[in-house]
């Protein structure tokens, strides 16, 4: 691998060709990412490191191989949202009022999938650009394994450049019980949710969600389109489960919930 020149990644979505005499070099969040040819295979290799790492690929790193038919292999870097429901737990708990309705926004960390582009086009490995705890949402009985992250769910939010792996989540709360709803932690189902960019911020289609009560279960419709605050954005990633835009899931944490089971996972 001395004899490859490197060719650092400018970008942290598009197509890039895999030449015979470069070694490509991606880095986006927590990731780095090295790719080169080997004759008819192609190979890949990454970890996990604090931005400022380095460009050097580390001693001992696993490399992943596949082999190929195209002369020029060209990859396709695409975001993709994680592969488990993503529990929000707001940095501050909150309570929106019976029968009123409250617009937040979140932030969640993307993954990145590596497709092999060709006729049949194939995603090769997808990979965490932040590596993010686990956590359970629910009750011994039922429940989810997901994925935990804590946001400032905030009211109103700017696009961040400096972070183009955090996917703006807008989420619309409805309360039609008929007590406060207590916003302490928010089970977001991102495998149901597109993926928008706009001036090289991700955005994802709305969510709302409609509480009915403790004994109930929440309302959820998903929009399938840009939000308005990102008018013009263009699709970059489809869900990866494709459902009807409603559905039924338990969203909020209740008193029913198993206090603290989170907490051993993270």
């Amino acid at each position: 691998m001395s004899d490859l020149s490197l060719k650092k990644l400018d970008k942290p979505w598009g197509k890039w060709d895999v030449t015979e005499k470069e070694m490509l070099f991606h880095s986006v969040g927590d990731l780095r990412v090295w790719c080169y040819r080997d004759k008819s295979e192609l190979k890949i290799a990454f970890d996990h490191l604090a931005a400022g790492g380095g460009t050097e690929v580390p001693e001992n790193i696993t490399w992943h191989r596949w082999s190929y038919k195209s002369e020029k292999p060209l990859l396709h870097l695409k975001p993709i949202f994680p592969d488990r429901p993503v529990v929000v737990e707001p940095e501050a708990a909150f309570r929106v009022a019976e029968d009123a309705r409250v617009k937040i926004y979140v932030r969640v960390p993307v993954w990145l999938n590596i497709v092999l582009e060709g006729k049949i086009s194939s995603s090769l490995m997808e990979i965490p650009t932040v590596i993010l705890s686990n956590t359970w949402f629910g009750t011994f009985t039922e429940g989810d394994l997901c994925y935990w992250i804590s946001s400032g769910a905030r009211r109103e939010i700017e696009p961040d450049p400096l972070r183009p792996y955090l996917a703006i989540c807008p989420l619309l709360l409805i309360d039609n019980s008929p007590e406060d709803l207590d916003v302490q932690k928010i089970c977001l189902r991102v495998a149901n949710l597109s993926l928008f960019i706009h001036e090289d911020q991700l955005w994802a289609d709305e969510t709302r969600i409609t509480f009915k009560g403790e004994t109930e279960v929440d309302q959820i419709e998903v929009s399938g389109k840009a939000p308005e605050e990102a008018r013009g954005a263009k699709l970059i990633a489809t869900p990866r489960e494709v459902i009807k835009k409603a559905f039924t899931a338990r969203t909020f944490s209740t008193l029913r919930d198993l206090p603290g089971l989170g907490l051993l996972s993270r």
